[in-house]
């Protein structure tokens, strides 16, 4: 039985360009707003780095999809900055290899599939299950899992088949954070801060 829980988060970035020819000092006009998937991926690591994989996909143009996973166990100290993230993500793009970074051409909905094969996975939204109620009822049932995915956008919601899909042929669990809507990076912090409180 697994001792200790992997925890994935995954988000989709709906217009995050594919190509490393954006401007670092225009990154919310050229860069499809890879911006808050910088700022997704510092919240994910921003309490270590052990047992968390932090996973996007890059819908934008000219060549998607291109899916990223950062393995934390596997990473070396990745940038605070948002200048240097934007660096490092200008070397993904173009090829170069770094330790803990993988990407690879996997759609959205294909690697939220293959992370169900891993263990259940979550989709926030909001008026669902309270996330409480939720963790509550994991907690119970920590012993069989290997793994737990939450599933986020970023400003631009998932497609409504995209959460048909989600919901009613991989089997996600809805949940919601509460009644106010929250920066996609506020909800990974909130969600670390309160997984913090279970013995996972």
């Amino acid at each position: 039985m697994p001792s200790i829980i992997n925890f994935h988060f995954l988000v989709k970035s709906t217009k995050g360009v594919t190509t490393n020819k954006f401007l670092i000092k225009d990154l919310t006009g050229t860069s499809g707003r890879l911006d808050i998937i910088f700022r997704c991926i510092q919240a994910t690591f921003s309490f270590g780095y052990k047992n968390i994989i932090f996973h996007t996909v890059l819908c934008g143009p000219p060549n998607p999809p291109k899916s990223l996973d950062f393995i934390g166990n596997q990473l070396k100290d990745l940038p605070l900055d948002e200048i240097r993230m934007a660096q490092l993500f200008q070397g993904i793009l173009k090829g170069s290899q770094f330790e803990g970074i993988s990407i690879t051409d996997k759609s959205f909905l294909q690697l939220a599939s293959e992370l169900t094969q891993k263990g259940p996975i979550v989709l926030l939204q909001e008026d669902s299950l309270p996330y409480s109620d939720y963790l509550n009822e994991l907690n119970k049932v920590k012993e069989n899992i290997e793994s737990l995915t939450f599933i986020l956008s970023d400003h631009i919601d998932l497609e409504p088949s995209e959460k048909d899909l989600l919901r009613n042929k991989l089997g996600a669990t809805l949940i919601s954070l509460g009644s106010e809507s929250y920066l996609a990076s506020h909800c990974i912090i909130f969600l670390l801060m309160k997984l913090k409180g279970y013995v996972f």
